[in-house]
């Protein structure tokens, strides 16, 4: 608003504290948890929306078909696990570190290699980072 030079009169504001976490259990008797109370909340970017769609649909076919939600929910949990790993890394990474990653994304080659292949930037990514990491201790 400032650099837009608005002068609209503010009404009224607020700050929400937001916490999220992970579960070790997802279930317990008849109450489910999903999004954002199931831990699907992204750890990267924040972002939850995708997650908790995901869960739900999971949830709603472990209800019809008597399936056990931990169990389906496995796969989504690990890539979780992934992201929160590339975050806690990608929060360890210098100045020097982005500008090597940023010199990376810029070779020829590079955008039309990741846009067209099947690679898990995340999957890869947050192992490479880890190592990276012990590495340089």
């Amino acid at each position: 608003m400032h650099t837009e030079n608005l002068k609209y009169k503010t009404l009224e504001t607020f700050i929400v504290k937001h916490k999220a976490g992970r579960l070790s259990q997802h279930s317990i008797g008849n109450i489910f948890f999903t999004g954002n109370s199931g831990g699907a909340v992204d750890p990267f970017l924040g972002f939850g929306q995708v997650n908790s769609i995901t869960m739900g649909g999971i949830l709603a076919k472990c209800l019809a078909e008597g399936l056990y939600y931990e169990d389906q929910l496995k796969d989504l949990i690990k890539k979780l696990e992934r992201t929160r790993q590339f975050r806690e890394a990608f929060d360890s990474a210098t100045n020097e570190d982005y500008d090597k990653l940023l010199t990376l994304i810029g070779l020829p080659g590079y955008e039309p290699f990741i846009a067209t292949s099947n690679i898990n930037v995340m999957k890869y990514g947050s192992f490479v980072l880890k190592l990276k990491d012990r590495l340089n201790r």
